[in-house]
């Protein structure tokens, strides 16, 4: 019986010893200042397809200051007009530029005068 308390007791002390230690930073804390730097980068590509009344999009990221951005090539740009909202809520219309099906990606360019846009 007194093993068993003791083995209690010591358990017990484990445990509040975990609790108050300080833990190493999260893998949330630690992607932090990436994803500050990719969020603004990302665009929202809205086009062809969808379901019922719901619209089809897919995403894509800028690569250059000029509106440049790379996405999957879906069923999404099988469209006249594709158009996109970037991560600070401006809208756009973009134009594909060029495309491989067998490496499923597309290169599109904003239209308009973007300049200093926020891209990886």
């Amino acid at each position: 019986m007194r093993n068993y308390l003791l083995v209690r007791w010591f358990g017990f002390l484990l445990f509040c010893y975990l609790c108050i230690t300080p833990q190493p930073a999260t893998a949330a804390n630690r992607l932090t200042p990436v994803m500050n730097k990719v969020l603004p980068c990302m665009v929202k590509i809205f086009g062809a397809g969808g379901i019922s009344s719901l619209e089809s999009y897919g995403t894509g990221f800028l690569i250059s200051p000029e509106g440049h951005f790379v996405t999957v090539w879906s069923h999404v740009l099988d469209t006249d007009q594709v158009r996109v909202v970037l991560a600070d809520g401006q809208r756009a219309t973009a134009q594909i530029v060029d495309f491989d099906p067998q490496r499923d990606i597309a290169l599109l360019k904003l239209a308009g005068e973007f300049q200093d846009l926020p891209h990886l």
